[in-house]
């Protein structure tokens, strides 16, 4: 449970801050920077999400949910963490 946990806050809590920390790193062409930030505002397939929980055993229906749930909020409030976050 812990496992999963950690999971799910590190998909929908630390990944989109870490595009705060690589909007820092000074790469050419810069919009490949732009591109990475926004990568990680984004939430896991579907597929990864699920996989990643099989292989460690753990609540595959609990999994589906949250990853459902998060690329379904990832639509809504993407646009807006862009936004906010490339400003």
């Amino acid at each position: 449970m812990l496992i999963q946990l950690k999971r799910y806050v590190s998909i929908l809590l630390l990944s989109p801050f870490f595009s705060k920390i690589i909007l820092q790193i000074q790469l050419v062409p810069r919009e490949f920077v732009t591109g990475l930030a926004i990568f990680t505002c984004m939430p896991t397939a579907l597929s990864t999400g699920v996989a990643l929980i099989q292989l460690v055993c753990g609540n595959v229906a609990l999994a589906l949910a949250v990853t459902l749930m998060s690329n379904l909020l990832g639509i809504l409030i993407g646009a807006f963490l862009d936004i906010t976050v490339l400003s």
